[in-house]
C-alpha cells in the first residue's frame, strides 16, 4: 500500500475560514459503466448549489469519465481529464480498488498538477480513493470533504458527509478528531427538481408504474424487471427511466414494444416529474431511492450493488419502501406478485408516501452548501 500521509488534522466546524465569493471548489469524481453515475449525480446537485452561492466550480475526471463530459459543461462547469499514463494492478486492499487502475499516488500527483490554484474546498466522491490519497492532496488546497456511503475505509478529511441512514456513530473510527461528520437524509445531495416536484398529498391509487434501474444499468436489471412484469400488466401507464450508455438499452427497447401502455424515457430531464406522476416505483439502491422518497413514491427495491443492500434495508425498516433483495436472489414471479400486493393496498401506498416525504424534503444539498460556504 502507498505511504499514508501524517498530517491528517482538521479544522473543525469552528475553525473554518471564511470563503469569500468566487472561490474555487473543485471535485474529484468518476462515473462509468460498471460504477454507474450516481457520485457524478450527486457532485453536480452539490456544485450547482454553490455555484448559486457564487463559487467557481473545476471537476476533476478520469478518461471514462469524460464520456459524461456534456453532463458537466451544460451546468456551466469547467472539468480537466487526468492523464493518469499507464494503468497497473491495484496494490490497496480497498474492495473497489479497481475504480483507480492508476493507484492513489498517480491520482493525487496528477489531480495538484491540474490545480493552477488553491481551491478553498477539495470534495472527493470515489470508493477507490481513502486517507492515502486525502492526506496526499491535502496541503494543496484549503479544506477536504469526503461523501462516502460505506464506512469502509479511513479518512483524512475535514467533512464527512453520508447521506444515507446510519448510525450517528458509523465514521467515529475511520476519521481523525475534529471531523465533522455529517450523516442522513437530510443532507441528501437531490437536484432542485424532485423538491419542486413534491406532491401535497397522494391519493394512494396504484394505476401508473415507474421503472429506474439506474442510469447506465450495467447489470441488465432493467430487462429482467420488465420480463418478470409481461405475466401481469396491472398497470394503467408504465414508464421506464434508462441511460442511452446503457449497454442492454436495445434489449430493453424489444422489451418495451411488446409491453402494453408503456414508454421509456431515455436521458430523460424530468425524471423527478416521472416520479412525481407515478403511483409505485420499482428501482435499484442508492441516490435514486432517495429522490423516490423526496416526492413521495412508493417503491419496491431492487439491490443491484453490494453498496446498496445496507441502505435499502433501512429504508425498508422505515416503512417507505419494500426490499426484495438482490437482482440475483429475485425468485420468478416474487416482484410481480409484489408489485400486485401493493397496489391492491391504497391505505400503505398513502402511508408509506407520507414516511418518505418525512424523512427526505430535498433541501440537502442547500444545507450541505451552507454549511461549506458559512460566513
Amino acid at each position: 500500500m502507498e505511504p499514508f500521509h501524517p498530517d491528517c488534522g482538521s479544522m473543525g466546524i469552528f475553525g473554518r475560514v471564511l470563503m469569500t465569493a468566487n472561490d474555487l471548489i473543485a471535485f474529484r469524481v468518476d462515473a462509468g459503466v460498471a460504477m454507474g453515475l450516481g457520485h457524478l449525480s450527486r457532485c453536480l446537485t452539490l456544485a450547482t448549489a454553490l455555484q448559486t452561492r457564487g463559487a467557481r466550480i473545476l471537476f476533476l475526471v478520469s478518461p471514462e469519465t469524460v464520456l459524461w463530459a456534456d453532463t458537466i459543461t451544460r451546468q456551466g462547469f469547467q472539468y480537466r481529464m487526468l492523464d493518469v499514463g499507464e494503468e497497473k494492478v491495484p496494490t490497496d486492499r480497498l474492495s473497489h480498488a479497481g475504480w483507480l487502475k492508476w493507484g492513489q499516488a498517480a491520482d493525487a500527483d496528477v489531480c495538484r498538477r491540474q490545480l493552477s490554484e488553491t481551491p478553498a474546498w477539495l470534495v472527493v466522491d470515489h470508493y477507490a480513493l481513502d486517507k492515502t490519497w486525502e492526506a496526499a492532496i491535502k496541503p494543496s488546497v484549503g479544506r477536504v470533504m469526503a461523501i462516502d456511503d460505506l464506512a469502509d475505509r479511513e479518512h483524512c478529511c475535514d467533512v464527512l458527509l453520508d447521506q444515507n441512514l446510519k448510525s450517528q456513530t458509523s465514521y467515529a473510527h475511520l476519521v481523525s478528531d475534529g471531523c465533522e461528520i455529517l450523516i442522513g437524509p437530510r443532507y441528501a445531495l437531490l437536484r432542485a427538481e424532485f423538491a419542486e416536484a413534491r406532491p401535497a398529498q397522494r391519493s394512494g391509487g396504484a394505476a401508473c408504474v415507474n421503472v429506474f434501474m439506474g442510469g447506465t444499468d450495467s447489470t441488465g436489471a432493467t430487462a429482467r424487471v420488465l420480463d418478470e412484469l409481461a405475466e401481469s400488466a396491472r398497470w394503467e401507464k408504465l414508464d421506464v427511466v434508462l441511460g442511452a450508455k446503457c449497454p442492454h438499452l436495445d434489449a430493453v427497447r424489444r422489451r418495451i414494444a411488446r409491453l402494453p401502455r408503456a414508454e421509456l424515457h431515455v436521458d430523460s430531464d424530468h425524471v423527478a416529474r416521472l416520479f412525481a406522476r407515478a403511483d409505485v416505483g420499482i428501482g435499484a439502491g442508492g441516490v435514486a431511492s432517495l429522490e423516490r422518497c423526496c416526492v413521495g413514491l412508493p417503491s419496491l427495491g431492487i439491490c443491484v450493488a453490494d453498496n446498496q443492500a445496507a441502505g435499502l434495508d433501512a429504508l425498508t425498516e422505515r416503512g417507505v419502501l419494500e426490499s426484495l433483495g438482490t437482482l440475483s436472489e429475485l425468485g420468478t414471479g416474487r416482484l410481480a406478485t409484489a408489485l400486485g400486493g401493493l397496489m391492491a393496498e391504497p391505505a400503505r401506498l398513502r402511508q408509506m408516501s407520507e414516511k418518505a416525504m418525512a424523512l427526505v424534503d430535498g433541501q440537502g444539498a442547500q444545507r450541505v452548501a451552507g454549511i461549506m460556504l458559512t460566513n
